[in-house]
């Protein structure tokens, strides 16, 4: 988000970047070109999936779909396809999603949570003074999300033995643990993470660019088998006011499919070279901020 800000035009952190229909278009043109060269009528394809036909000149409504499509293009729906590939095969697998806005954040109201928002909970800058103005709230959910990421990293399981309110994301139920708040308590859990936005990017749109004689049936695309080490199921419950971080690695195998490689190589690597740009945009103004 923060660098479709700096890259999309009619997008500004000085306002609040409403667009017009015309705009919203040549929004979703940029963020595409890099594939459309090869994807004939993807830009057309994808505004028209993302336009709300009810409210299609909402210009808060279109600020936010454009936002849509860059999230959902470089970062949510490659993520999403490779989490069920790791569930399909097996492997225990945890999904969330971050939706707490974090008191002490510098980006306009409109922008919501950015990517890369969950770093500084999970390294603890809400307990320290210096990175700024942080609400208690925020405090509680550093503290708690340290815990659940160590158990994560040690265990295989970011769940505490006392409880079990982060459900695995598995290939038939698809659960993911939505963070809008405190962990502890009632979670919020939904299912099906950018469905059907996340079956355009990952299924359609790479047999489109194969062509007709590679069509297949949407949700059944196998693309990956993997087998693991197990972790252990002993878990330390630690106390969420001190938490510890120790990092254990399982050895993974991953098998791609041949079939499956070849239908999607040159659509993930257009994505990549966008994606490359993104990150590379981002790092280069982290640099520039430390350097100030």
């Amino acid at each position: 988000m923060i660098d479709m800000v700096r890259l999309v035009p009619g997008y500004s952190i000085d306002t609040e970047s409403l667009l017009t229909y015309d705009e919203f278009e040549m929004g979703v043109r940029y963020i595409t070109w890099a594939t459309s060269s090869q994807t004939k009528g993807l830009a057309e394809m994808a505004i028209f999936q993302y336009t709300d036909w009810k409210d299609k000149t909402n210009p808060a409504k279109l600020r936010d779909a454009v936002n849509d499509v860059y999230g959902d293009y470089i970062l949510k729906c490659p993520t999403i396809d490779i989490v069920n590939a790791y569930s399909k095969a097996g492997l225990d697998t945890y999904y969330y999603d971050l939706r707490r806005r974090s008191s002490g954040s510098p980006w306009p109201g409109w922008m919501g949570v950015v990517h890369g928002d969950e770093i500084q909970y999970i390294f603890g800058h809400p307990l320290n003074t210096e990175f700024g103005p942080y609400s208690d709230e925020d405090v509680d959910l550093s503290l708690q999300m340290m815990h659940y990421w160590a158990n994560f990293a040690k265990y295989g399981n970011p769940n505490p033995l006392t409880s079990n309110i982060w459900p695995r994301y598995t290939k038939d139920e698809r659960r993911y643990f939505v963070i809008n708040g405190a962990l502890e308590g009632a979670p919020n859990i939904e299912d099906y993470p950018r469905t059907p936005y996340c079956e355009f990017w990952n299924n359609l749109v790479p047999q489109l660019e194969m062509g007709p004689q590679h069509y297949i049936p949407l949700m059944t695309v196998n693309k990956t088998q993997a087998t693991t080490a197990v972790p252990t199921d002993e878990r330390e419950v630690e106390s969420k006011t001190s938490p510890t971080i120790a990092t254990r690695a399982a050895p993974v195998r991953c098998q791609v499919s041949s079939s499956s490689a070849s239908m999607s190589a040159r659509y993930l690597t257009n994505r990549r070279v966008v994606a490359s740009f993104a990150v590379g945009a981002l790092l280069l103004h982290y640099l520039l901020v430390f350097w100030d």
